[in-house]
C-alpha cells in the first residue's frame, strides 16, 4: 500500500507519523490513519512538485528545452533573453 521498506515502515511508526498500537510484540496501524498519512504524503509531494515547477518557470528550465545556436536547431522558438545568438528549441539540453 505505501510502497516504502519495512525499516522505513517502522520509522515512520516510532516517530509518530502514522500512529500505532502494540498488541504484544507487534505493531497495529488502522486503515484510517494509514489513509491519512497518505493523504499528507500526497500533499506534501505536489506541493513540492508545484515549487520545483515553479523555479523551473522562473529559472527558464523546461523539460525538454534547450539552448542551442540557431542553425543547429531544427525548431527555433524565441531568442535568448539574454539577447545572446543561442535560441530555445525541444530536443534536450545541449550547449
Amino acid at each position: 500500500m505505501l510502497h516504502v521498506s519495512r525499516p522505513y515502515l517502522i520509522k515512520l511508526l516510532e516517530t509518530g507519523e502514522i500512529p500505532f498500537r502494540l498488541i504484544g510484540k507487534h505493531r497495529r496501524i488502522t486503515y484510517e490513519d494509514l489513509q491519512e498519512y497518505k493523504r499528507r504524503d500526497d500533499a506534501k509531494r505536489r506541493t513540492a512538485a508545484d515549487q520545483l515547477a515553479a523555479l523551473g518557470q522562473e529559472l527558464g528550465i523546461a523539460r525538454g528545452s534547450c539552448w542551442t545556436p540557431p542553425a543547429a536547431c531544427p525548431t527555433p522558438r524565441s531568442p535568448a533573453a539574454t539577447g545572446s545568438r543561442w535560441t530555445r528549441c525541444g530536443r534536450g539540453l545541449r550547449a
